[in-house]
């Protein structure tokens, strides 16, 4: 690989229009060496620019400091972003409905590991310990109330209405309802003390 180096004939211009003079590789050491020794407000820097037009060539340039800064910034954010991407192992993409062996031998899909999120464990275990709570008030009820609730919820009647209701249990149904609200009200009293 052939490397330039280019220098600026004027070391005043700050990169204003420079002229470039070009050094072979034994000038530019020699200039690197007095460039070292030389004082902080006289030091000169350079840039590597790279590969222009997949030329087998770099060139190294002449450039402010702040220029120089900003190059060696960029050049450890990309080696930061190189090593990073080092850490990540490559990914392969694997269907949902590609066949698998689990440990028993069977044969699964990662479709099948994963959870139904339309069914949420923790509340339909709520809403049972709820229902068995409920059970267990209506259960501890007189025997008419007990009968009238079972006739109403647990009973298969088709979704029979409050007056085929009352007619088959022998009672109004003004007195079916308001019996009805009095038996809530002692549930909802029951389950709010526990």
């Amino acid at each position: 690989m052939t490397k330039r180096y280019f220098i600026w004939k004027d070391k005043n211009c700050k990169g204003v229009n420079p002229e470039w003079i070009e050094l072979s590789a034994e000038e530019f050491v020699q200039f690197c060496k007095k460039n070292r020794a030389a004082a902080p407000e006289d030091k000169r820097y350079f840039y590597r620019v790279p590969n222009l037009d997949n030329d087998d060539c770099f060139y190294l340039l002449e450039c402010t400091f702040e220029n120089f800064r900003q190059m060696r910034i960029d050049a450890k954010r990309q080696k930061r972003k190189i090593d990073r991407q080092k850490d990540y192992l490559p990914t392969e993409i694997i269907s949902l409905d590609c066949p698998m062996q689990d440990s028993n031998g069977e044969k699964i899909t990662l479709y099948d590991l994963l959870p139904d999120e339309s069914v949420c464990v923790e509340d339909d275990a709520i809403r049972s310990m709820e229902i068995h709570r409920v059970r267990e008030i209506v259960d501890d009820l007189p025997k008419s109330e007990k009968d009238l609730i079972y006739s109403l919820f647990f009973n298969n009647h088709d979704c029979l209405s409050d007056r085929k209701i009352a007619e088959k249990l022998g009672m109004p149904q003004t007195t079916l309802r308001n019996n009805k609200k009095k038996i809530f009200v002692k549930i909802k009293k029951s389950l709010a003390q526990n």
